[in-house]
């Protein structure tokens, strides 16, 4: 672990740092604690762990698939635990809920299992396509355009506020309510509980 403030670097087991103008060398396994700007920026778009002084993971959202500099986010401390019911069930994630620019993003095969759906992944093009038998939706990671298409209809084109994102290069999470809305159920978000709520049709 690497803290980095404005005036100084402090080590923490590591043998092979390098501080120049609040920039950092990547370093395998690496994880850098600030809240310097800079050195948030450099981290993050070199594919390095970052959290801030407070001990929130700092995340990037890309946006637009095209553009090449990445934004942060923020996500949720573990403080803030979302809870997502189906139906009045709790769903339990391996990997917990985040929320990200005010969406709540979820594991995606998990929640596509809960809501009767299968999921496929396309790992050379980064893509999922999930069905409940009725519709087929297609998204891609880092990418705001989701597809969804269904029988007898033309395929409709979804703008999504936050995309599905990967982290740490293993789990795709995705946008609970974009995801559950698409096959028909009625999402609400109850904030004094940080809880969503999924009613299935």
């Amino acid at each position: 672990k690497v803290v980095v403030t404005d005036e100084k670097l402090e080590e923490v087991d590591c043998s092979l740092v390098q501080l120049t103008n609040s920039t950092i060398l990547p370093i395998a396994n690496l994880t850098v604690i600030t809240d310097n700007d800079v050195a948030k920026e450099y981290a993050v778009s070199n594919g390095i762990k970052v959290t801030s002084a407070d001990g929130s993971e700092i995340k990037v959202s890309s946006g637009d698939p095209a553009a090449n500099t990445p934004k942060l986010e923020e996500t949720t401390n573990a403080s803030d635990e979302i809870t997502v019911l189906i139906d009045g069930k709790k769903i339990e994630f391996d990997v917990q809920p985040i929320l990200m620019n005010d969406r709540t993003l979820v594991p995606m095969r998990k929640i596509f299992e809960e809501l009767g759906a299968v999921v496929t992944w396309d790992d050379e093009t980064q893509t999922a396509f999930g069905t409940d038998g009725k519709v087929v939706i297609a998204f891609q990671i880092n990418n705001k355009i989701m597809t969804k298409s269904a029988a007898n209809a033309e395929s409709e084109v979804i703008e999504l506020d936050v995309p599905a994102q990967l982290i740490n290069d293993a789990r795709t999470l995705v946008p609970i309510r974009a995801i559950s809305e698409s096959f028909g159920c009625n999402v609400d978000w109850v904030d004094a509980t940080q809880t969503v709520v999924i009613t299935t049709k």
